[in-house]
C-alpha cells in the first residue's frame, strides 16, 4: 500500500508540485497605471510613459525555470539587485534596488504565478539624483505568458 510507503509519499509530493515557471519563450507587457513626475507637465508625464510602457520577450532555460532571475521578471538591468525576493505558492514578493549615478529607484513588486504566466503590481520610487527626478514615482502592471518553444538563436 503506497499511503505506508514514506519514500513513495515522499515522491507523489515532489512529483504534484509544478516548477517554478515552464521554461520557454515569455512575453511580458509593461502597462503604466500611473505616473508622478514632480514639476513635469501632462504632455511630458505622456511621453515618459511612452518610454516606460513596453513589450519584451525572454526565453527562459530549464534551469532558471526552477529559480527565475530577475532579468526575468524586471527586464535585463544590470544596475539592479534585490533586497527581498521571496516567490512560493503561487505568490511573488520582492523589493528590488536600482542605482543609475546618484539616482536610486526602489521598486517594491507583488503579484502572482502559474507555470504559464505572472502578474505582477509594481511600484516605483525615484530617491536622490537630479532634482527634476528625485521624487518621480510610477505604479506599473506587468502582464506575462508563456507563447511557445525557444528557437535555437534564442537559447
Amino acid at each position: 500500500e503506497g499511503s505506508r510507503n514514506p519514500i513513495l509519499t515522499l515522491v507523489r509530493a515532489a512529483t504534484t508540485e509544478p516548477a517554478y515557471m515552464a521554461p520557454g519563450k515569455w512575453t511580458s507587457k509593461v502597462t503604466i497605471v500611473s505616473m508622478h513626475v514632480p514639476g513635469a507637465s501632462a504632455a511630458e508625464e505622456g511621453q515618459m510613459r511612452g518610454r516606460v510602457s513596453d513589450e519584451r520577450d525572454y526565453c527562459l532555460s530549464p534551469e532558471e525555470a526552477k529559480k527565475p532571475n530577475e532579468n526575468f521578471f524586471a527586464g535585463n538591468q544590470n544596475e539592479c539587485r534585490y533586497d527581498r525576493f521571496t516567490m512560493g505558492g503561487g505568490k511573488i514578493d520582492a523589493v528590488m534596488r536600482c542605482t543609475h549615478g546618484t539616482l536610486t529607484q526602489l521598486v517594491n513588486f507583488n503579484g502572482s504565478y502559474s507555470p504559464n504566466s505572472y502578474q505582477l503590481a509594481m511600484d516605483s520610487k525615484v530617491v536622490g539624483g537630479p532634482s527634476e527626478m528625485s521624487g518621480m514615482s510610477m505604479t506599473m502592471r506587468v502582464d506575462a505568458k508563456r507563447v511557445g518553444e525557444c528557437s535555437a538563436k534564442q537559447g
